[in-house]
């Protein structure tokens, strides 16, 4: 209704992201695509719908810096443009006498009339720290692609803490490479199911008709595409973000290969298990008809074997593990802590034989791609992940990791990073090796083709 009397239509991008019912967005934007319009939309019209429930409240718009988030309060000038307080003024609820908008520092702006009481306020988020003393209903990002993670986490927190009482949060910007990859991460993980109230959009540069009115086969569009790198152009114009630059496992997808699976009861349940010393990764999976299913992990940041344990007994999958088929590291033969060997551990303390052998990271990694395939039986992949599995996901680079200062599992020097961000896979690649072998040929197998016995 509010957009009728506004005489506003959207576009079916704008549309689908304005009306989807998710308590945090993250929008994703094209250079122009009209995100500051919808920011500055979606917050008039939510906030006239929280008065009838919560009555006067408080609404941050939060940018990088107070320039920033004043773009989505009064716009960028052009006579056509409208933002939050041209919304406001033709519903005549904006209090101009009450409010504050100095050249510099902080705007505030309140309400009269039918949502009396209300308060728009910018917020910097040059000092982290500062963001927190209030209580915001609703957070408008800008330009979180410039954001540093801090600004992020302190918005987010505030948003999650006051769930109950109707808090809700768009956040927008332009994913920019060199900066901030969280954005990148978090959006990944808003793509899947997840436990975070979080949904990501893309709003691409021709979802704007006014800019674009051939949508995405407008001729401006179409130039921009041929002009740019494939990877500039998905960022830039396209409002997603490429894959991560020197990643080992680019074939992953969240919103292919992470979904919304739970355990299957009464179907055996192997762990997978990487016992390296900074991060202890077990791998709970099962095979579902000719699929790969990670249905839960523990990803554990310096915790001793026994509490690895202790939590692997606690979780649901534990109860239907399998008698045998599990699988560790080749380092669990090794004695590192003078407690015995890792494998050794484990079968003194749950009664459970592993699998252990040599297997080098080009094998493993050529194993792993061959299940982020999509199968042309079923057009679907063989691996599907539980989004319950943020270690696991971070290292393929849909998410953000659960332990701070670590990301996606990367080349280094032309190969696989050996040592970095890739506990949780280097688990799943050594227990798919082992349950289905490898995709690449052993030196005796290429001995054998080449003087003929492999065929005998």
């Amino acid at each position: 209704m509010l957009l009728e009397e506004l005489k506003i239509t959207l576009s079916p991008e704008q549309e689908y992201i304005f009306f989807d019912e998710a308590r945090i967005k993250l929008i994703g934007g094209g250079e122009g695509g009209g995100k500051s319009f919808i920011n500055s939309l979606y917050c008039f019209c939510r906030s006239f719908h929280d008065y009838l429930t919560w009555g006067p409240s408080l609404y941050w718009i939060v940018g990088g810096d107070f320039e920033d988030a004043k773009k989505e309060v009064g716009g960028s000038g052009i006579p056509d443009d409208r933002y939050l307080i041209e919304f406001l003024e033709e519903f005549e609820v904006y209090d101009a006498e009450r409010s504050s908008l100095p050249m510099q520092d902080r705007w505030m702006v309140h309400t009269k009339g039918s949502i009396s009481g209300h308060l728009y306020s910018t917020v910097s988020g040059y000092d982290p720290s500062k963001i927190g003393r209030e209580q915001p209903r609703g957070v408008i990002g800008v330009e979180v692609g410039r954001w540093d993670v801090a600004i992020w986490n302190r918005c987010y927190g505030r948003l999650a803490r006051r769930r109950r009482e109707g808090s809700w949060g768009i956040f927008s910007g332009s994913f920019e490479s060199a900066i901030g990859t969280w954005f990148a991460e978090w959006w990944e993980k808003g793509q899947a199911p997840n436990e975070l109230d979080l949904k990501s959009y893309s709003l691409p540069a021709w979802s704007n008709p006014v800019q674009y009115p051939g949508g995405r086969s407008d001729p401006a569009i179409l130039q921009l595409e041929a002009q740019c790198s494939p990877e500039y152009f998905t960022e830039r114009y396209a409002g997603k973000p490429a894959p991560p630059r020197d990643a080992v496992l680019p074939e992953f997808n969240v919103k292919l290969h992470v979904a919304d699976i739970a355990l299957v009861p009464d179907r055996p349940v192997y762990i997978f298990v990487d016992p390296a010393s900074t991060v202890y990764a077990v791998l709970f999976v099962q095979m579902i008809g000719d699929e790969i299913w990670v249905v839960d992990e523990v990803y554990a940041h310096q915790w001793s074997h026994a509490q690895v344990v202790q939590e692997c007994m606690m979780r649901p999958a534990w109860k239907y593990r399998a008698l045998s088929g599990h699988v560790i590291d080749n380092a669990g033969k090794q004695n590192h802590f003078g407690l015995g060997t890792p494998i050794e551990a484990w079968r003194r303390d749950t009664l459970l034989s592993f699998r252990s052998q040599y297997i080098p990271v080009d094998v493993t990694v050529e194993r792993l791609r061959s299940v982020l395939a999509i199968s042309p039986r079923t057009g679907r992949p063989r691996l599907r992940i539980s989004s319950r599995c943020v270690g696991l996901i971070s290292e393929l680079g849909g998410g953000p990791s659960p332990i701070a200062n670590r990301g996606v599992w990367k080349m280094k020097g032309g190969v696989p990073d050996r040592d970095k961000n890739n506990d949780a896979c280097k688990a799943l690649g050594y227990g798919l090796v082992s349950h289905f072998g490898t995709t690449i040929p052993s030196m005796e197998e290429l001995r054998n083709v080449r003087t003929g016995s492999y065929l005998r």
